[in-house]
């Protein structure tokens, strides 16, 4: 049985959605990693690059979950809802990290 429209543009849109999602959060790991791997001679440039692109991507993230929550049925909601929230509560300790090495950093 087929999809109305409106369905299937919203299943597709859907898709399209958490496919970009899964790409920001990827890229989030990715820098996660990075800040991970920083020195005591990482310069304060690339703490600063890190912690702005960081926030940067959560805002998308940010964006792209209230859009794929507007398209959920209620039985998805609230499981994608707590996913997300530990996300972003994630993605906020991390850059309250970066944010303290790069204090550290600056007072050696």
């Amino acid at each position: 049985m087929a999809l109305p429209m409106k369905d299937a543009d919203s299943g597709k849109r859907l898709h399209n959605l958490r496919r970009r999602r899964a790409w920001e959060r990827g890229n989030i790991t990715i820098f996660l990693t990075d800040i991970g791997r920083f020195t005591d001679t990482t310069t304060l440039e690339e703490y600063v690059y890190y912690m702005e692109r960081h926030h940067e991507i959560l805002g998308r993230l940010i964006s792209l979950d209230d859009e794929i929550h507007e398209l959920l049925d209620d039985s998805e909601y609230e499981a994608d809802l707590q996913k997300c929230e530990e996300n972003i509560q994630s993605d906020k300790r991390a850059i309250l990290l970066t944010s303290h090495k790069m204090e550290c950093h600056l007072s050696t």
